[in-house]
């Protein structure tokens, strides 16, 4: 098996790069599969013949193609829509500029917007002109499709976020081709139930219902994230601050002594929770997931009510609960794997691991309709280090995929992205969540993030553009992009179109 990923490995390396228009080509992010620049002739796009062969309503079809085209390239598209797309994988598609006309196929809507995606990083402006609002597209073949099927990126939504820069996040993961967008509310969401949860209201059930739209008509699908075991705070560990206790110390009783852990024995604490994922669910309209964080419970089990009977049986019981909740709304949960997996054990020393002695065995109870998420910012045994051996260094993986769990693979800003694609494929799991713990606004570090990210859950083979020595270059196309989103959402003052 890891002899034919590294066969893939190769090939994939020269269907990208071969050719004497490799600038062309690595303006798309995330790595195409295949793509060919035919010649340096473009396909003027003011008033294009579009044909898209789809499985997608025709009338559906052809409004979205028609309204794409007039608000990214101000132009009025002759869209004909017939019967097709049978070989094409779900959000996958087959783009073609080399016959006088923009040739789409695509199986469904997500694989239509993928393919006018890859055109609009193409795309440039017309040439030779003082100015204009017209559109060329490079003579071009593309197959492409991706394969992994949960393509998430994880989005905290703090104090310091401002409203469009949320809105800019979602549209910019739809843009490069994610279609999750997990939201973390830090004590941002204003709850009907426990209005006092929550440092400010910046967010409530009408914004979110607002951003679901947004994301639904992008193809990207929000999903909600609550913590229901530690981090109950809203504030980083050291940052001493506590959205419900800061106020409201007579409700201690539902946390452990600390504030940092929900005490789980106590049913008071367990109506809490579920009023929190009953209400999040509504607003985001019972997407497919929900994440329910679990992980740097430090102080777990500490208090003298939870230290009473078997504690270990009470957390899977916690966790089982929490996730028949969902359930019965056709939601999965997915859970951080840190607190289910021994700290320091050699069996995968070097590897985030929060687990302790009492809550050694854990895993076995815990029920497998929940997906871990595996979170490394690291490679095991060699820290922050670039991977020699493509996918060595997660064992974990291979422990959880092995007990019988869905596992979904998260990196943040480090080398780790890249490889742990490769692993979430060679392990076959769900797909991959891109963290990115608060550098999605005012940081440079999103760029990486989206592009490196992306290019690991769409076609883990690939070695994206973005961790070559042509950082400058790329980053400048990225930029681009981001302008073409601020387009979109009519962002015109440098305060507002900065991201760093």
């Amino acid at each position: 098996m890891k002899k034919l990923f590294s066969s893939l490995l190769a090939l994939v390396a020269a269907v990208i790069s071969a050719g004497e228009f490799d600038d062309i080509a690595s303006r798309l992010a995330p790595v195409p599969h295949k793509i060919e620049i035919i010649d340096a002739a473009c396909l003027d796009m003011r008033n294009p013949e579009v044909s898209v062969f789809t499985k997608e309503k025709t009338d559906d079809a052809k409004k979205a193609v028609e309204k794409t085209f007039g608000s990214w390239w101000n132009a009025k598209a002759r869209v004909a829509v017939s019967e097709g797309g049978d070989n094409v994988a779900d959000e996958g598609y087959q783009l073609d500029t080399t016959q006088g006309k923009v040739i789409i196929t695509a199986r469904d809507m997500r694989g239509i917007l993928n393919a006018m995606r890859s055109m609009r990083q193409l795309a440039e402006p017309e040439r030779g002109t003082a100015s204009g609002t017209g559109f060329v597209i490079p003579h071009v073949r593309i197959d492409d499709y991706p394969e992994m099927k949960f393509r998430g990126l994880h989005f905290l939504h703090t104090r310091n976020c401002k409203p469009y820069q949320l809105e800019r996040a979602i549209r910019l993961a739809a843009y490069f081709k994610y279609n999750y967008f997990v939201l973390e509310p830090c004590g941002t969401y204003k709850f009907k139930s426990h209005p006092e949860y929550c440092f400010d209201g910046m967010l409530d059930e009408k914004e979110i219902k607002r951003l679901v739209k947004i994301g639904r008509e992008n193809g990207i699908t929000l999903v909600p994230a609550i913590p229901v075991f530690g981090h109950t705070g809203f504030g980083g560990i050291g940052s001493g601050t506590h959205a419900l206790l800061d106020s409201h110390p007579e409700l201690a009783p539902l946390f452990e002594p600390s504030g940092w852990t929900w005490c789980i024995s106590n049913p008071h604490a367990v109506k809490f929770i579920d009023d929190l994922l009953a209400e999040l669910a509504d607003a985001f309209e019972n997407p497919p997931y929900f994440s329910i964080g679990g992980d740097e419970a430090y102080n777990a089990g500490s208090c003298s009510l939870c230290r009473q009977g078997d504690y270990k049986r009470k957390i899977a019981d916690h966790f089982r609960h929490v996730s028949d909740v969902l359930k019965a709304r056709g939601m999965r949960a997915l859970m951080w794997h840190d607190m289910l997996f021994k700290a320091d054990d050699p069996a995968w020393l070097g590897s985030t691991a929060n687990g302790s002695e009492k809550l050694e065995g854990l895993r076995s109870l815990m029920p497998r309709d929940i997906v871990l998420c595996y979170w490394e910012y690291r490679f095991a045994k060699h820290p922050y280090r670039a991977p020699e051996k493509g996918v060595d260094g997660f064992p974990i993986v291979d422990v959880a995929r092995k007990d019988g769990f869905d596992v979904i693979c998260s990196a943040w800003m480090y080398d780790t992205t890249t490889a742990l694609g490769r692993k979430a494929k060679e392990a076959g799991c769900l797909g991959i969540l891109q963290t990115t713990w608060g550098q999605m606004v005012n940081s440079h570090n999103h760029h990486t993030m989206l592009s490196v990210g992306g290019t690991s859950g769409w076609n883990p083979a690939a070695d994206c553009p973005q961790v070559t020595p042509e950082r400058s270059f790329t980053v400048d196309w990225l930029n681009r992009f981001v302008r073409d989103v601020n387009h979109d959402m009519g962002l015109t003052k440098p305060e507002e179109t900065r991201t760093n």
